[in-house]
């Protein structure tokens, strides 16, 4: 996109321009100063390692003659040095050059967070993006947009162009906290010659505790805890207590038996790799538009060994993890002479991201 004159709007695309007001504290009446500090967050009874953020009826979109906008979750963790990360795209879907308008910076303005149906949390949130430090136009104190210039931009998107901008929540996101949230994010587009109109997603959004998945006692119990869950693109995940049979007849690379690492997108994915995935309760209950089945089978030397998932996080696009092959009897007891394949299956929160490679270490214990 090529910037062009700031200028004032009105009219339709004044309307769309989602940061406004003149640059200034943005403090409530619980945090005056505009610290993001609450009596809560004074007495600090509250563990916040870890949240997990879901998007409603998501990926986003909204179209106009001219463009199409979508707004997606793509990463849904809050975690330590690793935000969850919602990804806005506008693409010119014409072959003339089009004109963006919006408030500082370009192209989607200062995004704020508000509290669903007034619940009585005692602020928004600012969805974070690092453009708001590099505007001269927006004030901002950490995470937080303290105020922006009310002014308007006005940018250039050429023909087949697309643009993009993230925006993200960090656990230094001041206020954050559970519940449910309301947002917008848009714009105005036209052509050159032409009138601007606006194009925009209502966003809808929960943020609860994150962490439990793989740290409670059932976890535990058999071995499934994350070892790395605090370094940063740790995954959440919980794993299945029962893993259903692998079909022999399913497209695996390598074949069925041996080690096998299968990472299964969608309910078909699943229905062609199980031989009753339809009737299993975990493979049912994975809701795979924000989460991912990680199916790992070893080969074991006798019949007293478990396959267990210590940890999975991302590098990039790749799911890495590690993965440990661990005897369930103890070495004075017998254990069975046969070769077997013990399996675990783990749902991962992966949000909107698709996996593209896996890179998983086996480990003997």
């Amino acid at each position: 996109m090529n910037r062009r004159t700031a200028l004032t709007l009105s009219g339709t695309a004044a309307t769309t321009l989602l940061a406004a007001g003149c640059l200034s504290d943005v403090g409530d009446a619980d945090d005056p100063g505009g610290t993001g500090e609450t009596e809560d967050d004074e007495n600090g009874d509250e563990d916040e390692s870890r949240y997990v953020v879901a998007l409603e009826d998501a990926p986003l979109t909204d179209e106009t003659e001219h463009a199409r906008l979508e707004v997606d979750l793509v990463d849904p963790e809050v975690a330590p040095g690793d935000p969850a990360q919602f990804s806005a795209t506008l693409t010119n879907a014409t072959d003339e050059t089009l004109v963006v308008s919006s408030g500082a910076p370009s192209p989607f303005g200062v995004v704020w967070a508000s509290p669903a149906d007034g619940d009585g949390r005692s602020s928004g949130l600012t969805l974070w993006s690092d453009a708001y430090e590099e505007s001269s136009h927006v004030g901002t104190d950490g995470k937080r947009v303290e105020g922006v210039n009310d002014i308007a931009l006005v940018e250039e998107l050429e023909a087949g162009e697309t643009v993009e901008r993230t925006f993200e929540l960090h656990l230094e996101t001041p206020a954050l906290e559970v519940g449910e949230y309301e947002a917008e994010i848009g714009c105005g587009v036209g052509p050159e010659d032409g009138d601007s109109e606006g194009i925009g997603v209502a966003l809808s959004f929960s943020i609860e505790r994150g962490g439990d998945e793989h740290d409670g006692d059932e976890n535990e119990e058999d071995g499934n805890e994350n070892e790395h869950e605090d370094e940063p693109g740790a995954l959440a995940y919980e794993v299945a207590d029962e893993v259903p049979s692998l079909d022999p007849d399913a497209d695996v690379p390598g074949g069925t038996r041996g080690d096998v690492v299968l990472v299964l997108e969608s309910e078909a994915e699943a229905t062609e790799a199980f031989e009753s995935a339809g009737a299993d309760t975990f493979v049912a209950e994975t809701a795979f538009e924000t989460e991912t089945l990680v199916y790992v089978q070893t080969e074991a030397p006798q019949t007293c060994y478990r396959t267990v998932i210590r940890s999975l996080s991302w590098e990039d696009d790749t799911l890495a993890g590690r993965v440990a092959l661990e005897r369930t009897a103890d070495d004075h007891e017998p254990c069975g002479e046969a070769i077997t394949y013990p399996a675990a299956l783990a749902r991962v929160a992966t949000g909107a991201r698709s996996v593209e490679a896996t890179d998983l270490e086996f480990l003997e214990d």
